[in-house]
């Protein structure tokens, strides 16, 4: 009975003790929220965030659908005051966020000064405006917000409205990387539409997104990028309120041609009904986890089930919808 009763109260201290530690652990982990830092010449080292000044702006974020998040209050310190602390960056330069997730974002010098498109409460993009801060944003009222973790924001005195695929959550790494150029992809189908680079990127990262991005294992590369289909899906059809890239299969088998041009007017046909849910065709920018450069990009039709590799993608049309 003794035994009994010194293993119970064995067992009872060692409960208290154990949840003694995980508090000491959360408060110690509360006072210190951490990122790492990658420099242009490859030399890391860890920051903490909450240790920096701090700012405190409303900011929204329209979500592909439409959809309009916000206004909430956020705060955090400005993404310029971290890169201070690697020698800044400059106009040759770009930045890199990186999630737990996996999910990367490359973003230019212009757009981490705030040059990046503002929108009004009505989702239309206006001609003049202040430029929005960037914010690594640490805390805010909104309900969604994933205390404990560090999200890119653009907010504001003005309280800006911003892309949402610019918003990156869960950032754990920022590296200094070269210069990144822009471009766009035209889609033409059942409606016309202008596909940017960081909304490209952020379709082919994002683990959260309904269309998987794509790989392709070569004997000396790994080339990545979007399925040929969602990017199909982003016009094959006019898009309900709150939809986001719906691929309408149904019309794929009855049958069309999609045809991917590169800037030389070279282009590849392709059936519609080969490319349902098809990961193996698909449009890469990055090789070897490196956006592609000039010499075969900045987009390229690549993958296993592809006819053949084409460089320099400037365009997709849909013919016979």
């Amino acid at each position: 009975m003794r035994i009994a009763n010194r293993i119970k109260l064995l067992a009872a201290l060692f409960i208290l003790v154990s949840v003694s530690m995980a508090a000491f652990a959360t408060e110690a982990s509360a006072d210190k929220l951490t990122i790492r830092l990658t420099d242009r010449m490859g030399t890391s080292q860890t920051v903490d965030v909450l240790s920096l000044p701090q700012l405190r702006y409303e900011a929204s974020y329209k979500r592909s659908s439409g959809t309009i998040v916000g206004p909430f209050t956020y705060e955090g310190p400005s993404l310029l005051s971290v890169l201070a602390l690697m020698g800044g960056m400059n106009d040759g330069d770009a930045v890199q966020l990186i999630s737990d997730d996996g999910y990367r974002m490359s973003l230019t010098y212009e757009q981490i000064n705030g040059e990046v498109a503002v929108y009004d409460e009505a989702g239309q993009a206006l001609e003049e405006y202040e430029r929005p801060v960037m914010m690594l944003a640490v805390s805010s009222d909104n309900p969604a917000f994933a205390q404990g973790n560090i999200r890119a924001i653009y907010a504001g005195p003005k309280v800006p409205l911003t892309d949402g695929h610019t918003w990156v959550k869960g950032v754990i790494e920022i590296k200094v990387v070269p210069m990144v150029k822009e471009w766009a992809l035209k889609l033409t189908g059942a409606v016309e539409a202008r596909m940017d680079r960081s909304t490209f990127e952020s379709l082919a990262t994002c683990p959260l997104s309904p269309h998987p991005g794509s790989e392709w294992k070569t004997e000396d590369a790994i080339y990545a990028g979007v399925p040929l289909w969602a990017l199909v899906s982003v016009v094959d059809n006019i898009e309900p309120a709150d939809s986001h890239y719906t691929f309408d299969k149904q019309l794929a088998r009855a049958g069309y041609t999609v045809r991917v041009i590169s800037a030389d007017g070279t282009f590849v046909d392709f059936d519609s009904k080969d490319l349902i849910y098809e990961s193996d065709i698909f449009i890469a920018f990055t090789k070897d986890k490196v956006l592609l450069g000039d010499a075969d990009g900045p987009l390229m039709l690549a993958g296993a089930k592809s006819p053949k590799v084409l460089k320099h993608i400037v365009a997709i049309e849909l013919i016979g919808l």
